[in-house]
């Protein structure tokens, strides 16, 4: 009886034993067919990537030679209307020739924009290090977006902290997400100041741009950095483009990017950097 019992038992677990391993093919069959398909799945989105990339390559191309023809003669009438000869230069077409100019700059922008975007999610964009100044690179972009706020009732404020050290950076790269801040910052302060700072703490660097600006909801402070993305208050004013990548170069850095914000008391936009001290060349 006992024997008879054992048997049952495991014919009983023999079964389940069966069913287990049945289960366990069935499962592998499963995985088996699951990374196929996301190998492919793969494959594709490389694809479609490759495509995208190139596609943002030639249509930059395609665009960049015509603009460049609008820009060079909206720059020459706008800025040596002289070499015309003599043309009755009316305020009405100064001022129009002036608004095509800026256009065409803003245009050109936005191409180098898409395609810096293209190459930086091909992760095709190196980054080129060397010792650099980074006060002195502030001061260079601050120079440049000075322009930008001219005949302005607005100050741009310098407090750079004489104790940053050499870093090992992409100059150009740095140079672009300064002058995006920059940029944003001027844009939404009609008037008051905006201040840019330095300061090292630490083993880490930070370049913060203030301003007094209408500020940033909280809900758009969630996205501010996404590709494509307008605040409330700054729809049709930009591409949505300049703090996406500010932050991939920031990132691709070693470093952090992020805002602080109230809505009517302005943003402050902070840079943070891995201090890495590099001796001068």
């Amino acid at each position: 009886e006992e024997a008879r019992k054992l048997a049952e038992q495991l014919r009983d677990r023999q079964g389940e034993l069966n069913r287990t391993l049945n289960s366990l093919d069935l499962a592998y069959r499963l995985l088996q067919r699951t990374s196929h398909e996301l190998a492919l799945a793969r494959a594709e989105a490389e694809e479609a990537r490759r495509f995208k990339e190139q596609f943002a390559a030639n249509i930059s191309h395609e665009l960049r030679t015509p603009l460049n023809l609008i820009l060079g003669f909206s720059e020459l009438m706008h800025l040596s209307p002289d070499v015309y000869g003599d043309v009755n230069w009316t305020s009405a077409l100064r001022r129009d020739i002036a608004h095509i100019y800026t256009a065409s700059q803003h245009l050109l922008q936005l191409v180098d924009d898409v395609l810096d975007l293209s190459r930086l999610e091909a992760e095709r964009m190196p980054l080129r290090r060397e010792p650099v100044n980074l006060n002195a690179l502030v001061e260079e972009a601050v120079a440049t977006a000075k322009e930008l706020a001219r005949g302005r009732p607005l100050q741009i404020e310098l407090e750079l902290d004489p104790a940053i050290p050499w870093l090992s950076l992409d100059a150009g790269r740095m140079r672009q997400v300064m002058l995006n801040l920059l940029n944003n910052a001027i844009r939404f302060t009609r008037d008051g100041w905006v201040r840019v700072r330095t300061v090292k703490r630490g083993a880490e660097v930070f370049l913060t741009v203030e301003d007094r600006g209408p500020g940033i909801a909280a809900q758009d402070r969630e996205r501010i950095f996404d590709e494509f993305y307008q605040a409330s208050f700054g729809a049709g004013s930009g591409t949505g483009l300049g703090l996406a990548i500010a932050k991939r170069f920031v990132q691709m850095h070693g470093g952090r990017i992020w805002v602080e914000s109230e809505p009517g008391k302005g943003s402050c936009f902070y840079v943070c950097l891995p201090a890495g001290a590099r001796p001068a060349a």
